[in-house]
């Protein structure tokens, strides 16, 4: 049950390190007023960590997502063919709810 705990906790913290990444990704994304063009038209966009960003939070969003189904059994249910007790039913269709 500590286990558990454990894991739920590090799931929140991903998840709390993927929105903060993700505003950083909107705030310092490439702005239109930015780009530069050239003569022949071709665009000169500034180097910008939003990217970077974005790829972090959508890292650690679906890190957080797997840690929330193991630690539920939502993987199992599949491989198993049996339905699972209400209680982690309920915790995991909550959590489903909540990630996404």
């Amino acid at each position: 049950m500590e286990q558990k705990r454990i894991l739920f906790l590090v799931a929140v913290l991903l998840g709390i390190i993927s929105v903060f990444t993700g505003f950083g990704a909107e705030i310092t994304r490439v702005k239109a007023s930015q780009v530069e063009v050239d003569w022949y038209g071709d665009c000169s966009y500034p180097k910008s960590p939003a990217h970077v960003l974005g790829l972090t939070s959508a890292a650690t969003l679906l890190t957080a997502k797997i840690i929330m189904d193991t630690a539920t059994g939502c993987s199992q249910w599949e491989r198993t063919n049996q339905s699972p007790p209400n209680y982690n039913r309920n915790k995991a269709l909550l959590l489903y709810i909540t990630s996404w």
